[in-house]
């Protein structure tokens, strides 16, 4: 079975082109596809060529949505994977979904995009500066985001002191419990530091540092 272009028409959208053939729309290209492709009106082009175009308009709108979805901070692989998986149900490619993905994130390997150890790295210097919290709760964090755990403990290694966390969510919070007893002000802030993730014997050392100094 053979189809013929019979039109090539801009998209609202900058850049992409819809294509129709036998006056029918089929499907769309970005500027840059349509020049790879070197389509044009009036050619004549077999049914396995217009599969592999289908593929190629549905593999172009993958990688577009996954470089704005880059586009807002770092990103572990699994996230954009589950990002890619919700926007491929949204395409008529019943039978490629999993060959769509994975070449999208193939694709982003190659230009370096995707990298879990950056990304991991990233994610443990963002809570050391914002929103501080331990070791077991950025672990656990980082594990959900399928970061191996390896290459997160690795991560925490090179970036996280969980002495000098607590130190800040310390210093922020040390005035609201002076008001309390000796015993009540050790119980409320081991409750709050064990919450956020840290260790005991890191809780233990800042309750008696902080009982030390007064």
């Amino acid at each position: 079975m053979v189809g013929k272009i019979t039109g090539i028409k801009p998209q609202k959208r900058k850049n992409y082109f819809n294509v129709f053939i036998d006056s029918r729309f089929s499907f769309s290209l970005s500027a840059e596809g349509l020049v790879k492709t070197g389509l044009k009106i009036g050619q004549v082009v077999a049914e396995e060529k217009i599969k592999k175009l289908l593929f190629e308009s549905q593999f172009q709108k993958l990688r577009d949505g996954a470089l704005h979805f880059l586009s807002f901070r770092p990103r572990s692989e699994k996230e954009i994977r589950d990002y890619l998986k919700k926007k491929v149900y949204k395409l008529k490619a019943e039978n490629q979904q999993s060959d769509l993905v994975d070449q999208v994130i193939k694709k982003l390997y190659d230009q370096k995009l995707v990298d879990d150890q950056g990304f991991a790295v990233w994610w443990c210097q963002q809570r050391a500066k914002f929103r501080p919290r331990g070791e077991r709760a950025i672990l656990m964090e980082l594990r959900q985001k399928g970061v191996e755990e390896e290459v997160a403990r690795e991560a925490l290694k090179e970036c996280f002191n969980e002495e000098e966390s607590i130190a800040k969510l310390v210093a922020k919070k040390q005035k609201s419990w002076q008001k309390f007893s000796s015993r009540e002000r050790r119980q409320k802030m081991g409750q709050y530091l064990f919450r956020l993730g840290f260790s005991w014997p890191s809780i233990r050392s800042a309750i008696d540092s902080l009982e030390e100094k007064g």
